[in-house]
């Protein structure tokens, strides 16, 4: 697990027994004691592309909700749910824009916040559709040199 925040002390109030005096320790979180929050502001995610990744997302870490500034691994996923929401987002991509994407894992791990994932993955889909429609104009090229007999 990761904390949402954390709580800056000099020192852990202690107990006479020398334990750590939970309590206080709650009194000072409490008091207005610096705090630095992990946490990121939501924004909802724009475009059908980030839309589809915080989907995927919210159902593999069953997270209640995820914006477009979220962090995959911030969120609780690891390597097991990151192949999940590959699988998830490659079959849904298909299903949109019929195109067959083979996304590495390693693209999860070096792009984890949604918007920039989004970006990454739009402009696989751009690369993927323009390489299929290219071997179709070629095949179009090469049925006409055939019916001119060249």
């Amino acid at each position: 697990m990761i904390p949402s925040a954390w709580l800056i002390l000099d020192r852990f109030p202690l107990l006479p027994s020398g334990k750590i005096d939970r309590k206080a320790l709650a009194q000072q979180a409490d008091s207005g004691a610096i705090i630095e929050s992990l946490t990121v502001q939501y924004q909802a995610p724009v475009g059908n592309m980030e839309k589809l990744i915080c989907q995927s997302w919210q159902d593999v870490l069953q997270v209640e909700r995820v914006g477009r500034n979220d962090n995959f691994f911030a969120l609780g996923g690891n390597s097991l749910t990151a192949t999940k929401a590959v699988a998830i987002i490659q079959e849904q991509i298909y299903i949109q824009e019929h195109v067959q994407l083979d996304v590495p894992l390693k693209v999860w791990f070096e792009h984890p916040e949604v918007a920039v994932l989004a970006t990454t993955l739009s402009n696989l889909v751009a690369d993927a559709t323009q390489q299929q429609s290219g071997v179709s104009d070629l095949d179009r090229i090469d049925s006409l040199l055939d019916e001119l007999g060249v």
